[in-house]
């Protein structure tokens, strides 16, 4: 039999995102962590169980996020990255179904929607969504293979990126790695600046103050900022687990 648990353990959790081959961060307990300490996020956390052998079928780690409407009123939505996660066999499959079912139960009550941002192939599993009223869009990511030679990465930059970088370096632009949380403050100026630009909802300076905390100490985040005579320019926050960078 197949039990659902909103509280999963945590050891067990970790590992089982650790070794699945799909396993990304935003499925890890760290990153219900980093949700949990920022305002105006809340984890859902859920794994599939099979209860007589007490192995892990499946994992869900989703967010609320509730952002401020114009008019001053919150509007919240759901989302899940990279996830869920199940073990690739018929009894992985029932876990996803029934957990997805559980799942919803609790999404209908919390959220407007839910959005499901995969990171891997999800066509054996569509039928599934399709008939818990989920539709798919097609979706772009950028996949760079960084076992490629420095002259190979950089020759598969467009020639204005290349432009623009060798005229940085001529006008003394560096790039600096973060150490110091007091730096925290720049980098969400700089955010902040660029998401109002493109008119984008913002999350609040918790959530990369809560990575800062949560995932910098387990080198699982990096943060750089970019400097020209002394002044912050730019500035760029990285997720890294296991061989992947996520930007």
């Amino acid at each position: 039999m197949i039990e659902i648990t909103d509280s999963p353990d945590i050891k067990q959790w970790s590992e089982f995102v650790y070794n699945h081959p799909h396993g990304n961060i935003f499925q890890t307990p760290e990153m219900a962590e980093v949700y949990r300490r920022t305002k105006n996020y809340e984890p859902i956390s859920l794994s599939a169980v099979d209860d007589a052998t007490n192995e892990m079928l499946a994992v869900l780690l989703a967010v609320l996020i509730k952002e401020k409407g114009v008019l001053g009123s919150f509007s919240a939505r759901l989302v899940i990255h990279g996830g869920p996660l199940f073990i690739n066999d018929d009894q992985g499959m029932d876990a996803m179904r029934i957990l997805m079912g559980y799942y919803n139960k609790i999404s209908r009550k919390k959220s407007l929607y839910t959005l499901v941002r995969n990171m891997y192939d999800t066509s054996e599993v569509l039928s599934i969504f399709n008939s818990m009223g989920y539709g798919y869009e097609k979706h772009l990511n950028f996949l760079i293979d960084l076992n490629l030679s420095v002259s190979e990465l950089w020759g598969q930059l467009y020639k204005s990126r290349r432009n623009g970088i060798n005229r940085a370096k001529r006008r003394g632009v560096r790039i600096d790695a973060v150490v110091n949380e007091d730096a925290i403050q720049v980098m969400y100026g700089l955010l902040k600046e660029t998401y109002m630009d493109a008119k984008l909802p913002f999350a609040d300076i918790s959530l990369l103050q809560s990575i800062f905390d949560v995932l910098k100490e387990r080198d699982m985040a990096k943060f750089f900022l970019a400097k020209k005579d002394n002044i912050d320019v730019g500035t760029i926050a990285i997720l890294t687990y296991k061989d992947t960078i996520f930007d």
